[in-house]
């Protein structure tokens, strides 16, 4: 039903290895499954609605010849009750894809649901969305088809920048380290980098380091298990000092290393103006 969690479910799938499609029309897609099995896909998740052509019509034709094809199929439904979906499209501010036919939301939801009630009835899981959340919607398909749980791991980019040369779009989370003892103006360390060990025993030397990053691996202890629970897949991290030579670059090692230390996160380390 359209404003059940379609969305929210594909986006969920997506993450834990299936490659989706949405509003495939129905006559072609047992050709699409076919060909992205030979090129080995092994994960495949349409998503229909309404919207897709031929999708009441055709269903159940579509469902035989998968079948017939080899391809272990489920059909999971989703649904929430109509003054839900009336709540989500007002809050949404989204029309209803039958709204033009009926002029009334409840309207609409009505002749939709009658239209799919065929589909639904062939479906192996009928799930009632009503009470949920986004969250609790991507934390049940997470459950149901999560094969293993290194599939719901949180990506964590940790990215040190110069301020001079503009902040990273990307960042969740921007951290101005300028603060910190510059080695840019000690003679025999401006010609190094924060990679190199001469300037990262300057930095971590200095009492200001220590307990900043007492504080902020602190910080990052305890909102990363947060991410992970709230269904986030990628967290951006950018440390910033004046270059992005010395400070942020010495910084974004350290904490790498000291963040693999978590469960369920994949650590990655930029310098993008080290490597530009």
């Amino acid at each position: 039903m359209s404003g059940a969690g379609k969305s929210v479910a594909l986006r969920t799938l997506e993450d834990v290895g299936f490659y989706c499609i949405d509003n495939l029309p129905a006559d072609v897609l047992n050709r699409v499954a076919l060909f992205l099995s030979d090129n080995g896909v092994s994960r495949i998740a349409f998503g229909m609605d309404i919207r897709t052509k031929n999708c009441v019509e055709s269903f159940e034709d579509v469902c035989l010849g998968l079948r017939q094809a080899g391809f272990k199929l489920e059909v999971f439904f989703l649904d929430a009750d109509v003054d839900a979906l009336i709540l989500r499209f007002k809050e949404s501010r989204r029309p209803h894809p039958l709204l033009g036919d009926t002029g009334s939301i409840r309207d609409a939801i009505v002749r939709e649901r009658k239209s799919m009630l065929s589909v639904s009835k062939q479906s192996d899981c009928v799930i009632n969305t009503s009470d949920f959340s986004p969250h609790q919607t991507r934390d049940y398909m997470l459950k149901r088809y999560a094969e293993n749980s290194d599939q719901t791991r949180l990506r964590i980019s940790l990215i040190s920048f110069g301020f001079k040369y503009g902040v990273p779009s990307e960042a969740d989370i921007v951290m101005d380290v300028r603060f910190l003892p510059n080695p840019y103006f000690i003679a025999e360390l401006k010609p190094f980098s924060g990679l190199d060990r001469v300037v990262s025993d300057f930095i971590f030397s200095k009492n200001e380091t220590t307990e900043f990053l007492v504080h902020f691996e602190s910080l990052l202890r305890y909102i990363v298990p947060q991410y992970l629970k709230e269904g986030k897949s990628i967290l951006n991290i950018a440390l910033g000092c004046t270059g992005g030579q010395h400070r942020s670059p010495a910084l974004v090692e350290h904490i790498g290393d000291k963040l693999r230390s978590l469960e369920n996160v994949d650590v990655f380390k930029f310098h993008r103006e080290l490597d530009s």
